[in-house]
């Protein structure tokens, strides 16, 4: 198991905490993140940190869209630290498509988030080579 934040050229995948798509707490929170598999392969049980969850946030909904199929028809996992599935189970990239989210922490109605916190996609059968992802998340952010 490798972790990755950088593509193979060096350029960082999850754009930093405050770079999102909100305003100042308290408001609406969306973050959306593209992950290229052809710039930074993930092999079985790589961690890549794909987004970055600014502390006070709570995190309702998820929304996975496979843009490009993966050449090797692989699956992904959406989580954090706590859970590598979390926010949406394993997602399989042979068909394109946008998938609802149905990890734990939606189930549960949302997840907190006490400290910033990155968002990780993890590999989990087979190569990831050529997919590309978009992953939207949606909450609030408190004051």
């Amino acid at each position: 198991m490798t972790a990755y934040t950088t593509y193979a050229d060096g350029t960082t995948i999850a754009p930093p905490v405050g770079s999102g798509v909100y305003a100042s707490a308290p408001g609406p929170l969306i973050l959306d993140v593209v992950y290229d598999a052809s710039k930074r392969n993930a092999a079985i049980a790589d961690v890549i940190t794909v987004a970055n969850i600014p502390a006070g946030a709570v995190i309702t909904s998820a929304v996975v869209q496979v843009v490009t199929v993966d050449a090797g028809g692989g699956t992904l996992t959406l989580g954090d630290a706590g859970s590598a599935n979390g926010w949406h189970t394993a997602q399989a990239l042979n068909a394109a498509g946008k998938f609802i989210a149905a990890g734990a922490y939606i189930v549960a109605g949302g997840k907190l988030i006490a400290a910033n916190t990155p968002v990780t996609m993890t590999g989990a059968t087979a190569a990831v080579t050529t997919a590309k992802v978009r992953i939207q998340l949606y909450g609030w952010l408190s004051g």
